[in-house]
């Protein structure tokens, strides 16, 4: 992967650190092997909030008592994720329960779901991450000129 001055420049704290990064690049293919070209970077721990869109437990039974009612709930503050619980029945089918938007994620709510859950059981859906768009200069376009006849 290439990283020009201007991208290494504005991610320079982030890519010292021993952290993970989420890398929007390119394909350039103007010579015999394709090389990414980073476009932008970002810190996967900043941004994962964001870009989670659904929390899914997949659990071979859940037992719904009221002290893992009570933990949900305390999870669900608000937020734009929504859980999705797949529970495998005795006859191999799989039963679904899915909530509307109501979860918020972070390292907490992480911690709580591999407590009861166990860490193999939830997984996470994100929506993909669509890194701001800085703006180009168009050679030859000033505002002069514009609309004159």
């Amino acid at each position: 992967m290439v990283c020009f001055n201007n991208v290494y420049a504005e991610a320079a704290e982030l890519l010292a650190a021993d952290t993970p990064l989420l890398v929007a690049a390119r394909v350039d293919r103007s010579r015999d092997e394709p090389t990414l070209i980073a476009e932008a970077i970002a810190s996967l721990d900043e941004l994962l909030p964001e870009l989670v869109h659904e929390v899914r437990i997949t659990a071979a039974s859940i037992a719904w008592d009221e002290v893992t009612l009570a933990r949900l709930k305390s999870m669900a503050t608000g937020g734009q994720a929504r859980l999705s619980f797949h529970v495998r029945l005795a006859d191999a089918s799989i039963a679904q329960l899915v909530t509307g938007p109501c979860i918020s994620w972070s390292e907490q709510v992480r911690a709580q779901l591999d407590a009861r859950f166990g860490d193999q059981a939830v997984q996470l859906f994100c929506k993909p991450w669509q890194p701001p768009r800085k703006q180009q200069a168009r050679r030859g376009h000033g505002s002069q000129g514009r609309g004159a006849s």
